[in-house]
């Protein structure tokens, strides 16, 4: 756009400034016919005397496109061409003597360009027989104009526009086409990033392996370093965790096995009961990676292919039937490990309450990730929707548990800026639906 406007103001400049020079130099043409007039021209016992036919075959010519007229001081025509038939009704005013006037002038439906220059006429100008007839000469002045039909210099100025037209659309489109080669070929490698970048998304890739140019070198090498180090502080930090636990075990063992022989000990036995559902939830949070800084691409029907596998063996006596409806483009962008907590949980969750079906589905919709995890148990009573996402809340004592796998689920998908909700499912039980933004690029640890 700024080089289209460029190039429509360059041509206007070029324009007028063409037409500028044109006209001047209409007007040095006129000066040229009035100075071949004055040359011709005699004062003769106090006339202004001028040849009938002229040099200038236009002159002569009835309703050609140039004529001259000689005004007196009155402003009455003394003198006017062969090529002048009928007199303008009224003639462009006197300039100064001896300076020119520039101007149009219309006549018989016609524009003109008009040069005019005033003369005087004096004693000094007078013979020495005349000057003894005529002591007492007064000084005459003579105005001289000489107009010229303006359609050549129109059909010069258009046709001059139209290549001038022609030029410019030509040589924009030109400059166009070769700043849109240059713009390409400058941009490449940044296009090369961009694919790799979603390579690395996809998960074909660990890092950027190209070789860039300078201007982006230095942004390639310090995005891979940054990856890798994000990587290692991210493992360093689940092996801590790991540590912690391991650490704990040891002492939380021993606890265990002291309170076993005393059984009525009801508040130690339910303080350690807490403690290892508090180090427990900890240490799963510690394992949800979140959006790492690069993602890679989780095939969605193959991990849950992986939790079914291993939930249908823990609840082979339960006699229910799973359907699922999974989109195979789908895909989880983030960790795998995140979504086999997502998947383990809800679906474990579906197996202890319901009583015969479970459906699972995933869909893209647009930019967003769908995914619905529904039985057909007794679901979830209405005033207990907002409680059921509190870590250690139960509804169901009956049914094994401790209470915070749909904590861990919510942290999980507020990890990835997702929105989780609990619904009644068309089967009768429970519909819990998650919903992630596909273009949201966060980092969580």
């Amino acid at each position: 756009m700024v080089v289209i406007a460029v190039m429509v103001v360059s041509a206007l400049l070029i324009d007028i400034s063409y037409r500028h020079e044109l006209e001047k130099s209409e007007q040095e043409k006129l000066k040229l016919h009035i100075f071949n007039l004055l040359s011709v021209t005699s004062y003769q016992n106090g006339e202004t005397v001028l040849p009938i036919v002229l040099s200038n075959p236009k002159f002569n010519t009835p309703e050609s496109d140039l004529w001259a007229v000689v005004l007196n001081n009155k402003n009455k025509v003394i003198w006017q061409s062969l090529s002048m038939d009928n007199l303008p009704t009224l003639f462009p005013a006197s300039p100064e003597l001896g300076q020119w006037k520039y101007g149009k002038q219309y006549l018989n439906g016609q524009t003109f360009f008009t040069t005019s220059y005033t003369i005087q006429w004096g004693r000094s100008s007078l013979s020495k027989s005349a000057k003894k007839e005529s002591t007492q000469s007064t000084p005459t002045s003579f105005n001289f104009i000489v107009g010229q039909q303006t359609d050549r210099f129109n059909d010069t100025v258009q046709a001059f526009r139209i290549w001038l037209t022609l030029g410019f659309i030509a040589f924009t489109g030109l400059l166009l086409a070769i700043q849109y080669f240059v713009l390409k070929f400058s941009f490449k490698p940044i296009n090369m990033l961009g694919d790799e970048i979603k390579r690395m998304e996809s998960g074909e890739q660990d890092k950027l392996n190209l070789i860039y140019p300078v201007e982006l070198a230095s942004v390639t090498n310090n995005l891979n370093m940054l990856i890798e180090k994000e990587y290692k502080q991210r493992e360093k930090y689940r092996a801590a965790m790991a540590d912690l636990a391991h650490s704990l075990k040891t002492p939380i063992s021993i606890l265990t096995a002291e309170l076993a022989q005393h059984p009525s000990n009801m508040v130690l036995n339910n303080a350690l009961s807490r403690i290892n559902n508090t180090i427990e939830y900890q240490l799963r949070r510690a394992v949800i990676s979140g959006h790492n800084l690069l993602t890679k691409g989780t095939n969605i029907s193959a991990t849950l292919n992986m939790v079914l596998t291993a939930l249908e063996k823990i609840h082979k006596d339960s006699n229910i039937q799973v359907t699922t409806h999974i989109d195979p483009q789908c895909l989880f962008m983030g960790d795998e490990n995140d979504l086999l907590e997502i998947f383990g949980n809800l679906v474990d969750n579906s197996f202890k309450h319901a009583k015969s079906n479970i459906t699972i589905k995933g869909l893209n919709d647009k930019d967003t990730l769908i995914i619905s995890v529904e039985d057909d148990g007794n679901g979830v009573p209405e005033d207990k929707v907002n409680d059921i996402f509190k870590r250690g809340t139960r509804l169901d004592e009956t049914v094994q548990g401790q209470g915070i796998g749909l904590s861990i689920v919510e942290n999980i998908v507020s990890s990835y800026d997702g929105e989780l909700t609990l619904k009644r499912s068309e089967l009768g039980g429970a519909l819990f639906m998650i919903r992630f933004n596909m273009n949201t690029k966060r980092t969580s640890v």
